[in-house]
């Protein structure tokens, strides 16, 4: 007989288990060409990303090298062809006849070189140019106005009446009720002033932005109380602080943008002599030292702070019964009494430092 072993073959087991290796190799070799399919295509896709964002940018920087070429190219024409219209004007301002040489300013300036009419206006003294130099600053103060009065001024005028006047040509810069009076204010040394209601101004200032603003401002602070008032050294401190804070000054020194020397407003040191000074600049040397307290405190405190509670200080100084005191006490306990904690701290300390704590 034949015996029969109870253990049969694992035949199909065996290639069950290879089967379901080659199958997952089938897998894993499927698996990774899928994932190098995608490997290799987002790659693709970065490499094509980059490569367009780097012609975008490239682009984009060429795009923005034409414009700035055209910009150049159509500032040059505007350049050009301005030399050439103020080359053409040059025959007028040149001219014998008074007239030709106003046309010749006026165009000048309308060019938007209101400095260079000025200059040439005042180089020669030239009378011709008076109408010119008075639109010049006129100009300058109807951008001027709004700032008062956003500040609280009221009040006033755009046409205060003004005088360009040329210390060589008095009688036809000058009307004759006012001759006498700038003659003494030009042996003074004066530049400028403001008297009865009147702006005057040396023809060669002109073009110095603060000289007619500090004028214009003597207006407002008068016009501000409705009623006359002396120019005492409070209130021509105020006239030099306004136009600086209205221009913003950060260079105080005569080539900054005020065009005169201001440097003043950061010295905060007392100056005795100031206080010593006779004659009729001695408000102004004294004015300089409030000016000067004020800025230290715009500085410390902020513009519209300052611009403000220096104004309703004026004001208040001003009203019935304040007569009594002298000026310097009722502006500083107008003053004091309108300020916060810390504002009234920064006053007095300027004050302190510049000797303005007395009478």
């Amino acid at each position: 007989m034949t015996q029969i072993d109870p253990s049969p073959p694992r035949t199909g087991s065996a290639l069950s288990e290879k089967a379901a290796s080659k199958d997952i190799w089938d897998k894993i070799s499927t698996l990774t060409t899928l994932i190098s399919s995608v490997v290799i295509g987002a790659a693709g896709v970065a490499a094509t990303y980059l490569y367009n964002n780097k012609e975008l940018e490239v682009k984009h920087i060429e795009r923005q090298q034409e414009e700035d070429r055209l910009e150049r190219q159509a500032d040059a024409s505007v350049k050009v062809e301005r030399t050439k219209r103020l080359e053409a004007l040059y025959k007028f301002v040149s001219s014998e006849k008074p007239g030709e040489r106003t046309f010749g300013y006026a165009m000048f300036s309308a060019l938007g070189e209101e400095s260079l009419a000025a200059r040439l206006i005042a180089a020669r003294q030239d009378s011709a140019g008076v109408d010119v130099t008075q639109s010049i600053l006129r100009d300058e103060l109807v951008r001027y106005k709004p700032y008062l009065e956003n500040i609280g001024f009221v009040n006033l005028q755009s046409n205060v009446r003004l005088i360009a006047f040329s210390p060589r040509d008095l009688e036809t810069t000058v009307p004759s009720e006012y001759r006498d009076t700038v003659s003494a204010a030009i042996k003074e040394g004066f530049v400028s002033f403001y008297y009865d209601g009147t702006m005057f101004i040396q023809n060669d200032w002109v073009d110095r932005p603060f000289i007619p603003l500090r004028e214009y401002t003597h207006h407002a602070l008068f016009q501000v109380l409705k009623k006359p008032a002396e120019q005492t050294a409070i209130e021509s401190g105020l006239a030099d602080y306004y136009p600086a804070s209205y221009l913003n000054l950060v260079d105080t020194s005569e080539k900054g943008p005020a065009g005169f020397d201001l440097s003043f407003l950061q010295d905060p040191a007392p100056r005795p002599s100031d206080w010593d000074e006779a004659g009729p600049g001695a408000v102004i040397y004294r004015g300089r030292l409030w000016a000067a307290s004020f800025w230290e405190c715009r500085q410390k405190l902020s513009r519209p702070v300052v611009d403000e509670i220096l104004l309703r200080a004026w004001v208040r100084s001003h009203t019935k019964g304040a007569e009594k005191d002298g000026e310097a006490d009722r502006f500083r306990g107008a003053l004091l009494s309108l300020a916060t904690a810390p504002e009234a701290s920064c006053f007095q300390a300027a004050f302190s430092r510049r000797g303005l704590l007395k009478s």
